[in-house]
């Protein structure tokens, strides 16, 4: 509404200014070699509009000459484009499509026809490579994308993943490692620095990398807590093997502290403090893990602290200690085997009855429960078969260490499963028969470079 209030003023204003022009009285003269021209002042006006068109309408003709070359160039530039776009866009679909021939064609045409600042010709060509098993032309396209910025970081994943696979593992370390302090946000560097740190037993590095994690916000602060427990723990037990004491128990304290669910490290602390005379501090270690869950481990460690109590002491600190899960059948095996420690048969049979899940090892203490009360040789030869009969014939067999990931079981826990080396996989529980074996575990931390 307002544009047309407009042009109808616009339009009268004109209207008003010509018919003010033609009513203006006299005459024109111009005279030029010899010629005289005579003219009303309209017409004279008009003439002067028509001349100024036609000069505007030449310069406009001029600039349009002037440009041509500038403007074919510009739409030969967007042709080109466009047809590289489409041919990246074809060839990541190719690549979805895990058809790595066409992608490669099509990663070539893109890259004759995108300029070379652009990166994503460069990365569908790296990654189509990758895809049809030419680790070494992928690598150097991969090494190619270093120098731009913008592919910087897809060049380093894509090294990282082609490092690994080729065994280097410290390239692979090292390329993550850039990554990382290119974009500490990014989630891959981490977790993949922690899959190679830590099957590289780089305990001290994996702990840094899992505070960084934590600083930028990738891992939340339930998952670094227990992977700094399992990771302090890890380093407990290298210490041990070095001999350095005192290196261990302060690992160890550190991994009960952070996860006292961690019945392993609390054994371990229980046993460096008891034989360092320090009894007291061991049983708190102890206590501190058996109120979060009782386990066999915790038993035969608390059991080693007080082996030399007498037999009284021995029974008031066993009931004083499996108070804490008077219903549980671990505090049950706890009393049975502090009983047959301080020679009372009945106080261990007893302890025994209560037994809710009775496994081999609970047969076995019956027996020699039976064996300590002067029972019949026979009747102890005939629990000790039953314990050692596979089930349905015997009980259920005993909780072990069991791999969740390829279910190794062991008698020890692991920070890494041997078989798989899955990190803080080992949970205890009931084994549930052969499982496949895993050889090695898939880098599922790294993936693809464009995944």
């Amino acid at each position: 509404m307002i544009r047309v209030l407009v042009a109808f003023v616009v339009i009268a204003v004109l209207a008003v200014l010509a018919v003010w022009v033609a009513d203006q009285a006299g005459t024109v003269t111009v005279t030029a070699g010899g010629w005289q021209i005579e003219t009303s002042v309209g017409v004279a006006f008009g003439l002067l509009i028509v001349l100024v068109l036609v000069l505007l309408l030449l310069d406009r003709i001029w600039v349009a000459i002037r440009g041509a070359p500038h403007a074919f160039g510009r739409r030969r530039k967007a042709h080109r484009l466009d047809h590289g776009y489409h041919a990246v866009a074809r060839g990541m679909a190719a690549l979805a499509a895990g058809d790595s021939r066409d992608a490669l064609a099509l990663a070539e045409r893109a890259q004759r026809l995108l300029p070379d600042e652009d990166g994503l010709a460069g990365l569908l060509a790296a990654q189509a490579a990758h895809q049809a098993g030419k680790d070494e032309d992928a690598e150097a396209r991969f090494r190619a994308m270093l120098d731009n910025p913008d592919t910087r970081f897809v060049g380093l994943r894509g090294l990282t993943v082609i490092a690994y696979r080729a065994g280097r593992r410290q390239e692979a370390i090292e390329t993550a490692e850039r990554a990382h302090r290119l974009r500490p946000n990014a989630p891959w560097p981490v977790r993949a620095l922690l899959y190679l740190q830590i099957a590289e037993r780089r305990w001290a590095d994996a702990l840094a990398t899992v505070q960084s994690g934590l600083k930028h916000g990738i891992l939340d602060k339930e998952e670094a807590r227990r992977k700094r427990a399992v990771l302090n723990m890890a380093m407990a037990r290298a210490a041990e093997e070095e001999g350095a004491g005192d290196e261990a128990l302060k690992r160890a304290e550190e991994a009960l502290k952070l996860a006292p669910e961690l019945v392993p490290a609390a054994a371990l602390v229980a046993e460096l403090q008891h034989g360092r005379g320090k009894t007291r501090r061991a049983v708190q270690a102890l206590e501190t893990a058996w109120r979060a869950v009782p386990h066999p481990s915790l038993t035969a460690a608390w059991l080693a602290v007080h082996g030399a109590d007498a037999p009284e002491k021995l029974k008031s600190q066993a009931e004083a200690f499996a108070a804490y899960h008077p219903g549980d059948d671990e505090a049950q095996l706890l009393l049975a085997q502090a009983a047959l420690r301080g020679g009372d048969a009945a106080a261990a049979k007893a302890a025994l009855e209560k037994v809710q899940h009775p496994t081999r090892r609970v047969v076995r203490l019956q027996a020699a429960a039976e064996e300590a009360a002067g029972t019949d040789p026979e009747e102890v030869r005939r629990l000790l078969e039953r314990a050692a009969a596979p089930p349905p014939l015997g009980p259920p067999p005993d909780p072990v260490w069991t791999c969740g990931d390829c279910g190794r079981e062991s008698a020890e826990w692991h920070a890494v499963c041997p078989s798989c080396g899955a990190f803080d996989t080992m949970g205890w529980g009931v084994p549930k028969g052969p499982m496949p074996q895993i050889q090695s575990r898939p880098v599922t931390e790294l993936g693809t470079p464009l995944s």
